[in-house]
């Protein structure tokens, strides 16, 4: 069948999200450039087919936004979190922000503030990198993530 995926394509890169190509189909492409003058001719078709050669595991990728207890709590002197960012409906990237507060509510660190595909992560964080002089005692590591925030509490023993 002839089916259009996408008619226009605002960025100068495009990845096709998941589930929507099929193995064993042939597929044409072709592009053609609009600017406020107006629009040139089509490129010649392009065609490739889809090849399957390994099969992820879905499983493995979460399903929802999760905010792990890190470990080893408590810690001298580092100590690892871990995060899940869920698969997107439109298979895009999610921005996350991930902050280091003292007891105090003050920001210490920024370990992650970045767009992110689904998937599970883990980020270490050592408070002699980035904190002078840190103190002894509670911190909490907050999580946001698309309309997801979550907090949790380590402690430092030095």
């Amino acid at each position: 069948t002839n089916s259009l995926l996408y008619q226009v394509v605002p960025q100068k890169t495009f990845q096709v999200p998941a589930g929507i190509l099929f193995s064993d189909s042939m597929y044409y492409w072709r592009v053609r450039t609009a600017t406020n003058g107006g629009v040139g001719p089509w490129s010649e078709a392009f065609s490739f087919n889809i090849i399957i050669t390994d099969v992820e595991d879905e499983q493995q990728l979460p399903t929802e936004f999760a905010l792990m207890q890190n470990y080893p709590n408590p810690f001298k002197p580092s100590t690892k979190i871990r995060y899940s960012i869920p698969i997107n409906v439109k298979g895009q990237t999610s921005k996350v922000i991930l902050k280091v507060y003292d007891v105090l509510g003050n920001e210490v660190a920024t370990l992650v503030n970045e767009e992110k595909p689904a998937g599970n992560y883990e980020i270490e964080f050592r408070p002699e990198s980035n904190i002078r002089n840190p103190a002894s005692g509670v911190y909490f590591y907050q999580l946001k993530a698309g309309n997801y925030i979550e907090t949790r509490k380590m402690i430092l023993m030095k």
